[in-house]
């Protein structure tokens, strides 16, 4: 049998319950009127991708992407002539834009975005590059091929490309001794040795390691700074879009 005092508390618990619908039920009608509201502006969008909306949008893509490939726009021309994951001419390549003297016209403008994003500085010590080789043997060490060589007033830069192969064994620690020796024949105050790709540098040997991405990044800086020469501009893009695949 109910107590006097349970009634007293249900009525008190009822009465609660009374006060919080009344504040919450304008709350309810509120959200229902939003989704209410919602659901009528998806309506109208999916009413009109149906009355000929979603027609005119597929053709209106489709006719740009036709007019870009008419204009060669999806041509990339170093995945046309099979660079692919080989180091030798991606190395190849690569000196090409980073020396000042090659006939794409843009001067240092990528040797100097290259410097920035490797270093984060400006490239003073790489005043008046006279040579960017790659494939020297330094010291007629036949043992010890590197892969690009930057030189200048005061500067030697060593840099090792790596894509798919393994370190041979001390190859960096031996670079660097050959860094050095070349520097001093040659009379180098400023010295670098730099390695491009994925792979960590072996503790203890003094060298930068540089990402794919990284030299993709100072790429696309320097097209944008050579907007009047289009065509290495756009030679510099697909080739940044190429390594970053790497």
């Amino acid at each position: 049998m109910t107590s006097r005092v349970d009634l007293i508390h249900d009525a008190k618990v009822a009465g609660r319950l009374a006060v919080f619908l009344d504040a919450a039920r304008p709350l309810l009608r509120q959200t229902e009127a939003e989704r209410e509201r919602g659901l009528r502006k998806l309506h109208d969008r999916w009413r009109g991708l149906v009355d000929g909306g979603m027609a005119r949008l597929t053709s209106e893509v489709g006719g740009a992407v036709r007019a870009a490939r008419s204009a060669g726009s999806f041509a990339n021309p170093w995945r046309i002539a099979g660079l692919k994951r080989r180091e030798v001419p991606t190395a190849a390549v690569l000196a090409w834009f980073l020396s000042p003297e090659a006939d794409h016209g843009a001067g240092e403008v990528f040797l100097q975005a290259f410097w920035r994003e490797v270093t984060g500085t400006p490239p003073f010590p790489l005043r008046n590059v006279r040579r960017c080789a790659t494939e020297l043997v330094p010291l007629a060490n036949e043992d010890s091929r590197v892969d690009l060589v930057l030189e200048g007033d005061g500067c030697l830069v060593f840099i090792e490309v790596k894509i798919d192969a393994a370190f041979q064994p001390d190859q960096l620690a031996r670079y660097r001794r050959l860094l050095q020796q070349r520097g001093e024949q040659l009379g180098n105050e400023w010295l670098q040795l730099l390695l491009i790709g994925n792979l960590a540098v072996p503790k203890g040997v003094d060298c930068t390691g540089v990402s794919w991405s990284t030299v993709a990044r100072a790429l696309r800086s320097g097209a944008t700074q050579v907007t009047q020469n289009a065509y290495a501009a756009r030679l510099a893009c697909d080739f940044a879009a190429h390594i970053e695949t790497l």
